[in-house]
């Protein structure tokens, strides 16, 4: 609810910080993967400049351990959001934000740390 209601209000400080907090309940155990693969998953199909800046928050702090926690389910969200900025390309609606968020699914994809 909070987290919706910070998109609604465009409160981006919020937002990330709620996104965060998520990301490292994942990390400490307290929140399953199928949680934010299902997260990821809502973030993809939205696909506005906000939920790129959700999704870079949430691969840049869990993503490879989302990847070591199921790997499946990762590949198939790679097919996906590349389908999604495939999409959005073509619109010409791909943001420079949006292109650095896809290098950072390849990394992940590839089991390398971004850096």
């Amino acid at each position: 609810d909070r987290l919706e209601e910070a998109y609604r209000a465009g409160d981006s400080l919020a937002m990330h910080n709620l996104v965060l907090l998520l990301s490292h309940c994942y990390g400490c155990g307290l929140v399953r993967c199928e949680v934010l693969f299902s997260f990821l998953g809502a973030l993809r199909q939205r696909f506005t400049e906000a939920d790129v800046d959700m999704l870079v928050s949430v691969l840049s702090t869990a993503g490879l351990q989302l990847r070591g926690d199921d790997p499946a389910a990762m590949k198939e969200f790679v097919l996906q959001v590349h389908a999604r900025a495939a999409e959005a390309g073509q619109a010409g609606k791909l943001s420079k934000r949006a292109s650095l968020m896809l290098d950072l699914v390849v990394d992940i994809k590839n089991n390398r740390v971004a850096g």
